[in-house]
């Protein structure tokens, strides 16, 4: 829409700086800050940096409502443009606004606007409060792709869950969360700062998702070849002691034999045979160091 009317001068105000003009319009406020929105005016008034100007400006450009503001002039030395921006003052607001967005501060003497880029708070930021729920909500960049969302719901009492990163971090780490294909899942969880015993295996307690260290360590492969020669053989096994237990089966044998007996020793697995078993004897053999049920 044009402008429809402009004065930039007041009988008796010649040579007043800042000097004030006044500008009637049908734009809306977004149309009157575009870049450049005075550009062809000023081929026919002259503009000054120093001036002010009191716009009206409309909701929409038919609407009977009328609202006014005040507002800088900026010139652009590169494309030789004039535009209306907001004036700089302390604790204004830099317009447009966009509704439902959150403000924040743009400079040091309380100018609030909107950015795109994140903003900061050097505290803690709630999410609702006690009684009234908020979640953190994280979209994608690609439109209707889901989101991530973090919420809190009613416990049996008043106990807080908190997420903490390890504080021997080495690098940075992106951690996803898989599809396990249900409309609910659980996170595998364990008490404690140091749960687990390395080397041994977790075990499940409960239903829920959480785990516990089995206090068992789990040793498995398969031997070196027994040349055969007679009914026992001790089979080297590193780790191996007379507390483990487990079982062993024959994977290779020339003869066909069973097993009449195998005993854990320290790094060794003796093992007993019904006759010679003969050359390139291998076993398989699974054993944990505590029993578990």
């Amino acid at each position: 829409m044009p402008i429809i009317n402009i004065k930039t001068d007041e009988i008796g105000e010649s040579g007043v700086v800042p000097r004030i003009i006044r500008i009637d319009t049908n734009n809306t406020l977004a149309e009157v800050l575009v870049k450049g929105y005075l550009t062809s005016i000023s081929k026919q008034f002259s503009l000054y940096e120093s001036d002010l100007a009191v716009v009206t400006t409309k909701p929409t450009p038919s609407s009977r409502e009328t609202n006014c503001g005040v507002f800088e002039l900026a010139f652009d030395p590169t494309d030789q443009s004039w535009s209306l921006q907001a004036t700089a003052q302390p604790g204004n607001v830099v317009l447009p606004t966009q509704a439902g967005r959150i403000a924040v501060f743009l400079d040091a003497v309380g100018t609030i606007g909107m950015v795109a880029d994140p903003a900061f708070h050097e505290t803690d930021i709630n999410a609702g409060f006690s009684g009234s729920a908020g979640d953190l909500t994280s979209f994608p960049p690609t439109a209707a792709r889901g989101l991530l969302r973090i919420r809190a719901t009613d416990g049996v009492g008043n106990y807080n869950t908190t997420i903490i990163n390890d504080t021997a971090r080495t690098l940075s780490t992106s951690y996803v969360i898989p599809d396990v294909a249900n409309t609910n899942g659980s996170f595998l969880t364990a008490a404690g700062t140091t749960p687990f015993v390395n080397g041994n295996f977790p075990v499940a307690v409960g239903t829920k998702g959480h785990m516990k260290d089995s206090g068992a360590k789990l040793i498995s492969g398969t031997t070196l070849p027994y040349a055969g020669g007679g009914v026992n053989n001790n089979f080297v096994i590193s780790g191996m002691t007379a507390a483990f237990v487990g079982s062993c089966t024959i994977r290779t044998s020339t003869s066909p034999v069973s097993i009449v007996k195998a005993t854990p020793g320290v790094g060794i697995l003796a093992v007993e045979f019904s006759a010679d078993p003969g050359a390139a004897t291998t076993l398989d053999y699974i054993y944990t160091s505590a029993a578990q049920v």
